[in-house]
């Protein structure tokens, strides 16, 4: 039933009626998927609740009765949400890539991630969702899926702020070193450096930076992450996230400004994490997933004085260091930059890196866990087999109730569908229902005033009966 207008009937003929409040009735989609949380996806989350998560949604013709023929050519009626008698709750999505011959990757923002959640993926009919892609991402500074072609631009899901630029090392290894065609964790991703011969001198290949006056600021507090897989046997102080006037304890190189932070993988053939601010001071910690034989998604949380980490969602340690101030260098992803307008290269990352994700938010632990679940866990979503749902649902476009000298005269206008139509007056004291139905083909109804009680509080409302006899 569509929701109303309150008004009060104080006399049989002498009570005013202003306009009425009718919703519209839900988007009339063709398809709708349910979704939720599967089974082991349910033991993986546990108690845990996260608000405001990406959610990873990986569509195919594994979903049953998925096709995409039944969706516009570039997905643009493809909408997610939960569905009442008000109406559809649209939540924010990003198609980060479209391949109607395979799996396409949509990050769908939760208000909600925990075990019970669920919400449907509607679509079909030519409706144009005009979904923003920036909203899924409005909690966050920069998302970079670092899947853009063969380009030195890197683009930014989140608009508001610099996109990242692929740049080539000292010795201009551009074109065949920091590569954005790679396969990656999700679609594409960024190789860095040769990693079929690593570590031999000529380490300083390329990264992928933010810089010049588009810089990216770092707050006394933030969260930084990303996907990141190694292709050498060994580490010489590889830097996975830079934003430092130079490696050492002054400025130099044309530099300017304080010092940021600084995070690398020591020397040798386990991954340790050195995370450093001001200065050169340190701690390490040692990561357990290896890098060399799969993806490992590392996220540094700074909450003011200390760099707390961690890999695949799980805590590796807390680092003290020195206070993060920032600066006008480039904040770099998988290299380091010494002077504000360019990149030299110092020690580059052997390998890959995919979907890197800055926010001026320092997160628990709970929510870095769903966050990593929701897009690593492949099983964590269970689709149901697709619905189609009744095309014919009449859609209105406005509905109104007006008093005359001895009636209320209920009206609507239709954007949609066809059927049926009864006008109701509820008392909202004792839910008494007072219902005239519209005459086939009439768009208004009188309800007589003496039907009524007077000094009364009354709901006003239409409901709808579609050609397929489903009920608004």
């Amino acid at each position: 039933m569509n929701s109303c207008c309150v008004f009060s009937c104080v006399a049989a003929i002498s009570v005013a009626a202003g306009s009425s409040c009718f919703a519209l009735a839900p988007t009339d989609f063709a398809k709708k998927v349910p979704i939720s949380v599967s089974e082991s996806g349910q033991t993986a989350l546990g108690e845990k609740t996260a608000a405001n998560v990406p959610v990873l949604v990986r569509l195919s013709k594994a979903i049953d009765g998925f096709k995409y023929s039944d969706l516009a050519a570039d997905g643009s009626d493809l909408a997610f949400g939960v569905a009442d008698e008000t109406g559809l709750t649209v939540y924010p999505h990003e198609i980060e890539t479209w391949d109607p011959t395979g799996t396409s990757l949509v990050w769908v923002k939760v208000p909600t991630l925990a075990a019970a959640t669920s919400f449907g993926m509607y679509y079909g009919n030519g409706v144009k969702t005009g979904v923003r892609s920036t909203d899924a991402w409005s909690d966050y500074v920069g998302v970079w899926h670092l899947d853009a072609p063969r380009e030195p631009t890197v683009s930014n899901s989140y608009g508001e702020y610099a996109n990242a630029t692929a740049t080539k090392g000292i010795n201009g290894h551009l074109a065949d070193k920091s590569i954005p065609n790679e396969e990656g964790k999700f679609g594409k991703s960024f190789r860095v450096n040769d990693v079929t011969n690593p570590k031999t001198g000529n380490f300083n290949y390329g990264g992928v930076w933010v810089s010049g006056t588009d810089a990216l600021k770092l707050g006394d507090t933030f969260t930084i992450s990303g996907w990141f897989k190694n292709g050498a046997n060994g580490f010489f102080y590889d830097h996975l996230f830079y934003k430092r006037a130079a490696s050492n304890n002054s400025p130099a190189n044309g530099a300017t400004g304080a010092f940021a932070i600084e995070v690398s993988a020591s020397s040798g053939t386990t991954l340790k994490i050195d995370a450093r601010g001001n200065g050169s001071s340190k701690t390490v910690q040692t990561v357990t997933p290896s890098v060399f034989t799969d993806w490992v998604y590392l996220t540094f949380v700074y909450n003011g004085t200390t760099c707390s980490i961690y890999a695949n969602g799980a805590s590796v340690g807390d680092s003290t260091i020195n206070p993060v101030t920032d600066n006008d260098a480039a904040l770099v992803f998988g290299n380091n930059c010494k002077v504000a307008d360019g990149l030299v290269g110092d020690a580059a990352w052997s390998g890959w890196i995919d979907e890197v994700r800055l926010r001026d938010a320092t997160p628990g632990a709970d929510w870095i866990a769903l966050e990593y679940a929701a897009m690593a866990d492949e099983g964590l979503l269970a689709f149901g087999k697709v619905q189609t749902l009744d095309v014919t649902m009449p859609v209105f476009a406005s509905a109104d109730v007006t008093a005359e000298a001895d009636a209320f005269v209920v009206s609507y206008t239709l954007t949609s569908g066809a059927g049926s139509f009864v006008a109701l007056m509820t008392d909202v004291a004792t839910e008494k229902t007072v219902s005239v139905p519209f005459a086939a083909g009439e768009t208004s109804v009188s309800i007589p005033s003496d039907s009524l009680a007077a000094g009364h509080v009354y709901a006003c409302a239409i409901q709808a009966t579609s050609q397929a006899g489903n009920v608004s």
